[in-house]
């Protein structure tokens, strides 16, 4: 392998060879499209007896014989392409905006556009005829005559091709250009022949074959990839989260709260231009002004120049298996095999495996996004995108400040990018701390009271391993008033399993 750093000959892009070109038949599709657009039937005389009198400006008749309406039908019908025969009727007629204007009437629409049809004689004289003797000479409907003619109109383009062909052209450019780029980086050895032809003609070190290339790929690309769907599940690279009911809610602040500090401790490397997020549709959680509006404030105020865009991605509701599953399936399985679980800190030994540990309220503060981000974003009622039926969500920054919009497709952009931010204000965001502590309702203490007895008795609360449930009892201090929150806020629940408090991850 050393001889790939130390020969001095470099792969070059060969020329075209000699070799017997494949032949390409059609497909069935292919052959459909050109039986639909080929000639049927001939063509007609018109009947509509235009004479070209002076009160009729057309001459369908008097100026037009059946020799030059075969070689006008002929030429339309030489190729059977549909892009062709579309820029052939184009061509041939003349599309202004109408001179009068009639009332509008209950049944028939404005006229928006004037229409004048001509067929070319053999002298080259352009006879104006009516609409009925074009569509009868050419054996075409009025319908396709009026969409070339109102595309025009509305564009000033061409006619293009936007049925069928190739589906993936330019999907894979990126990765033919890095395999490309990775061909030509290799070294190679000079060839022991000698013959005439093979004195340009340099060779691989013997040791490499196809897997060996296919590796080298990989590890090349995944030094410029931070982060993918199939990267290993191990402490350096997954952080977990935890925090127990009695500390803080399941809902947007502490979500926000753990996503923000992800971002400020990850080391982004220098060429990261983008960061994509992948996250469930939970509204209360994930899919929220709150979220929206703490990305938005990393992304203005603490991120690397270098990264210029932010995406997020909800799935499709019934097929979101995203990357946190893996690791909660690893859990399920050790936590399965447990007889019982009567402390947050046998969680977190399982947990531990896989990932790095940070307390939330302790490790990570919880800072208040909800009511700051509330002052400065609009309600999702003003957006300018519907927020529920978006699947992308994009974050830019702009020369003004910074830019939202929303896709309701995954690879189509039809969205424009607009501020958030109500008027008058600017995306200066100075959360406050969230003091740790959430009393527990009575009902729920007199539900698992009596739950736990049943299992381990009345005496339960002299057995040193259930301590977790005896301190949960208890009567917590209430959180300070400036900080604190409703305990009864909207988009938030407390969860309970049946025998234990449920643990947040």
């Amino acid at each position: 392998m050393s001889e790939l750093h130390c020969e001095k000959y470099n792969i070059l892009p060969s020329e075209g060879n000699r070799s017997r070109k494949k032949v390409k038949t059609p497909s069935k599709r292919e052959n459909a499209k050109r039986n639909r657009y080929s000639a049927k039937l001939l063509p007609t005389f018109p009947k509509c007896g235009h004479v070209g009198k002076p009160y009729q400006p057309f001459q369908c008749i008097s100026l037009l014989t059946m020799r030059d309406i075969k070689i006008f039908y002929d030429s339309f019908h030489k190729t059977s392409e549909k892009i062709t025969q579309d820029n052939f009727i184009l061509k041939h007629c003349s599309v202004t905006d109408p001179k009068r204007s009639r009332k509008e009437q209950e049944k028939n629409k404005p006229k928006y556009m004037s229409v004048k049809y001509y067929v070319k004689r053999r002298d080259g004289l352009m006879v104006n005829v009516c609409r009925q003797s074009f569509m009868n000479i050419l054996g075409v409907k009025k319908d396709r005559i009026l969409n070339v003619v109102k595309r025009y109109k509305e564009s000033n383009e061409m006619p293009k091709e936007r049925r069928g062909g190739d589906r993936t052209k330019g999907k894979n450019n990126t990765k033919r250009a890095a395999i490309k780029e990775f061909v030509e980086s290799l070294k190679c050895i000079e060839s022991h022949y000698c013959r005439s032809k093979t004195f340009s003609r340099i060779y691989l070190p013997a040791e490499l074959n196809i897997r060996k290339l296919w590796r080298m790929l990989n590890n090349t690309v995944d030094k410029d990839l931070q982060g993918t769907s199939k990267g290993k599940i191990s402490p350096t690279s997954v952080n977990s989260y935890v925090w127990t009911e009695l500390d803080h809610q399941r809902g947007s602040n502490e979500i926000a709260a753990a996503l923000y500090h992800t971002l400020s401790t990850f080391k982004f490397s220098e060429s990261t231009k983008v960061v994509r997020l992948f996250c469930d549709g939970c509204g209360a959680q994930n899919k929220n002004s709150i979220v929206i509006g703490m990305l938005s404030h990393w992304l203005l105020k603490c991120s690397t120049p270098n990264i210029d865009k932010i995406e997020i991605f909800f799935p499709v509701l019934g097929h979101s298996y995203i990357p946190p599953d893996r690791l909660f399936g690893q859990i399920e399985k050790v936590i399965k095999k447990s007889p019982e679980i009567t402390s947050p800190e046998q969680y977190m030994k399982v947990i531990e495996n896989w990932g790095s540990i940070y307390k939330l309220g302790v490790d990570v503060p919880v800072q208040d996004w909800k009511s700051k981000v509330q002052i400065v974003m609009k309600p999702t009622s003003q957006w300018h995108f519907n927020l529920q039926v978006s699947k992308r969500i994009i974050i830019s920054k702009t020369e003004t400040g910074y830019a939202v919009r929303g896709e309701s497709f995954y690879k189509n952009d039809m969205g424009t990018n607009q501020s958030l931010l109500r008027r008058g204000r600017k995306l200066d965001i100075k959360p406050s701390t969230v003091d740790i502590g959430m009393p527990l309702k009575s009902d729920k203490k007199k539900s698992i009271s009596n739950l736990i007895a049943k299992h381990y008795g009345s005496n339960w609360r002299n057995d040193e391993a259930l301590s977790f449930f005896k301190s949960a009892f208890d009567e917590l201090p209430l959180p300070s008033t400036s900080n604190s929150r409703d305990c009864n806020e909207a988009n938030t629940e407390l969860f309970c399993l049946e025998e234990t408090l449920d643990f947040d991850i």
